[in-house]
């Protein structure tokens, strides 16, 4: 299965799941106009699908094949986005993406619960 495919169905298996609110296709690259470049999408190593949870938390997926390789600067923006508290990861599948999802929404569910008990 090619990445756009991976990407495809990712992108279906999103508008089904009950906690993504939004998933958009990041497209980044840059084209000549005249004689200067201009650059469009989030930048070099943002995921390819950004968006956000239904109770708002930002969303980052990087698709990739199982044999495709993660840049370093696509791992600098995933860490980056997990580092101030969005969710991001890679997924090969719409299985994993599935998978990740729920764990990554299980964590957050627990982490409120947590800060009801103690907020301070």
């Amino acid at each position: 299965m090619t990445e756009s495919q991976i990407l495809t169905d990712i992108i279906r298996a999103a508008f089904s799941h009950p906690c993504v609110g939004v998933l958009l296709r990041n497209n980044v690259g840059a084209v000549k106009s005249g004689s200067r470049w201009i650059r469009y999408g989030l930048g070099k190593g943002s995921s390819d699908l950004i968006g956000w949870t239904t109770n708002g938390i930002f969303l980052a997926v990087e698709v990739k094949t199982l044999n495709g390789k993660v840049s370093p600067e696509q791992i600098k923006f995933i860490e980056d986005v997990r580092k101030h508290g969005g969710i991001a990861f890679i997924a090969t599948s719409r299985d994993e993406f599935d998978r990740l999802m729920t764990e990554h929404i299980n964590f957050y569910a627990l982490k409120r619960e947590r800060q009801k008990e103690n907020p301070f």
